[in-house]
């Protein structure tokens, strides 16, 4: 029972974020402990994860706007991811989409959530600071954090 209701919980958190427009696969539908969602990927193969992918200098700032955009619109719905990093990231066709929500920290509620937020940021910088990406994680966190608890967050 217990890890249906992880389950019910991981398709609640798919819903409401594909909603918001997040880049988070389409959940279909919820069947006690499985997840029908949009498959990823093509006939022969599936989206490889961003830890995996070749992402080239030029395209590295440009994916880590968008995984931004996604920290923001997941925190504009009171969320945060909690295990954010180029491993739960898929990259296909050009952009990024997130999955493995079932550890989602809720903003409010949890009095850890802003380091969670910090490190989710820190988890993705590191990886696309190889790639150039130059930014602050420390700096990122706390500029959405502030906009978030004064509710002036925007999905720019």
């Amino acid at each position: 029972m217990v890890f249906e209701d992880w389950v019910g919980q991981e398709y609640a958190n798919l819903c409401v974020l594909y909603r918001a427009g997040a880049d988070v696969p389409e959940p279909i539908q919820q069947c006690g402990s499985a997840i029908l969602m949009d498959y990823i990927g093509d006939a022969v193969r599936p989206a490889p994860m961003l830890i995996g992918a070749t992402v080239s200098y030029e395209e590295a700032q440009r994916l880590f706007d968008q995984a931004m955009r996604n920290i923001r619109i997941f925190l504009m719905k009171d969320r945060v991811h909690g295990d954010l990093s180029p491993y739960n990231m898929l990259l296909w066709k050009g952009r990024l989409v997130i999955i493995d929500l079932p550890q989602v920290v809720h903003a409010r509620w949890n009095d850890e959530a802003f380091k969670v937020l910090q490190r989710d940021i820190e988890n993705i910088l590191q990886f696309f600071s190889r790639r150039g990406v130059k930014a602050s994680a420390s700096q990122l966190a706390i500029d959405l954090w502030t906009r978030y608890r004064r509710g002036e967050l925007e999905i720019e």
